[in-house]
């Protein structure tokens, strides 16, 4: 288990790290997409309370 924890891990920084390589626009297309996700969570849970 620890070996594929290990190994999800690099992929994950190594797909940042091309990012950051390609341009520094990468962290504000992410900074967006996670807005949006969070814009899409908070909606739900407003629906479901009313």
């Amino acid at each position: 288990m620890k070996n594929e924890t290990e190994k999800d891990s690099a992929v994950y920084l190594n797909s940042w790290i091309k990012g950051f390589n390609e341009g520094y626009n990468f962290i504000f297309k992410a900074a967006s997409f996670a807005q949006k996700a969070s814009n899409f969570v908070l909606g739900q849970q407003l629906m479901e309370q009313e």
